[in-house]
């Protein structure tokens, strides 16, 4: 598929009220900036991309550093040479920052897989007619009734999967939240918590002791992003298996994992990373690498919510996190459903969505690309 227009979008999305993100990194975190791309080729085939912006605690970079980024580098992208050309060229770029090769990247595998007539997974070898997969719930940062009644109705929901945000609270305190919250939805259901970094590595394993007795299938994230000592330190294992977020943020930090000899689980991001490509090579070299894959998201909208429900598909990993666009008002995507427990997609070809362009604000417009 070779693109002859390619048009740059933003839009502002909101959740439902009741309904915020808040978390030990983010903070609370109003509203959702989404920036979106759309290619189309002479036969008006279109595909699109999506990322957030407004995530300068996951990468330091403010919505308008991404905006910027994002329409010098596409602006001068050899679209008219196609998808094949277009990559390389951000392969090359050493400029272009994840966010920015995911929107293009996204965006081509979405009109590229419509104009072969199957799905995005399908592009890396992967037939999947039934496009759902399963998902967790997030139950963020909030007052203990909040986060107990946030839980009850996503198992009201059919959703078996729950993950708690902690670290904002001293350890002893997050743990009677997570003693309730598991006696409050009982011991059948899969419980998990995210610290997003907020332990020194002289805490963990002692905090994690003191969490083991919630039955926990995996404390994501305890330590500081950066903290290789404590990934050669639990390489191996820890009283609750450890699931690293913010330490795989490229692909160059997963292969470090590996070499590490890191033995629980890693969790990949298309936003993080740069593209569905790089989520499924990289979460099959860790699966090679004996290690376990979490697909998941920051929260977003519904077209980077489908792109990684197709790097699921592709890589059917034993944990998901696929809710980002779950209780949004205002998504300029259609046709993602959540149901008893997963997320899927209506439509078969591409990433399954239908796009609102009209609801969007448009920023840049290159023709005959």
């Amino acid at each position: 598929m070779t693109p002859t227009r390619v048009r740059l979008f933003d839009a502002t999305l909101h959740y439902r009220p009741g309904l915020q993100v808040h978390t030990a990194s983010s903070g609370p975190v109003p509203h959702l900036a989404s920036l979106y791309l759309v290619v189309e080729d002479a036969e008006s085939v279109r595909g699109v991309g999506e990322v957030r912006t407004n995530i300068a605690y996951l990468n330091g970079l403010s919505t308008a550093e991404v905006t910027g980024q994002a329409y010098r580098a596409l602006e001068d992208l050899p679209w008219g040479e196609g998808r094949a050309a277009v990559l390389d060229t951000l392969e090359r770029d050493r400029s272009a920052t994840a966010p920015v090769r995911a929107l293009a990247e996204t965006a081509l595998a979405d009109a590229a897989a419509r104009s072969a007539g199957c799905g995005v997974c399908d592009l890396f070898g992967v037939t999947r007619p039934a496009r759902r997969y399963h998902t967790n719930q997030s139950i963020f940062h909030g007052d203990d009734d909040a986060m107990a009644a946030a839980a009850e109705r996503y198992v009201a929901r059919g959703f078996r999967r729950l993950k708690i945000r902690l670290g904002l609270r001293p350890p002893d305190a997050d743990r009677t939240v997570l003693l309730r919250l598991r006696d409050r939805i009982g011991p059948d259901l899969e419980l998990a918590c995210d610290l997003n970094g907020a332990w020194p590595t002289r805490e963990v394993e002692s905090g994690l002791r003191a969490f083991a007795e919630a039955d926990l299938a995996y404390v994501e994230q305890p330590f500081g992003a950066d903290d290789w000592q404590a990934v050669a330190e639990f390489a191996e294992g820890s009283p609750v298996p450890i699931m690293l977020d913010e330490t795989v943020t490229s692909p160059e930090a997963v292969e470090r994992v590996i070499a590490a000899g890191w033995r629980q689980h890693a969790h990949l991001k298309i936003v993080k990373l740069g593209g569905i490509d790089r989520v499924v090579a990289c979460g099959r070299r860790l699966q090679s690498a004996g290690i376990g894959v979490m697909v998941g998201q920051m929260n977003e909208g519904g077209v980077a919510t489908a792109a990684a429900l197709h790097a699921a598909l592709a890589l059917t990993p034993d944990h998901a996190e696929l809710y980002g666009a779950d209780g949004l008002v205002d998504d300029p995507s259609g046709g993602l459903d959540y149901g008893a427990g997963d997320v899927g997609v209506a439509g078969a070809a591409g990433l399954g969505l239908t796009f609102d362009e009209a609801s969007c604000h448009q920023i840049a417009e290159w023709t005959d690309a």
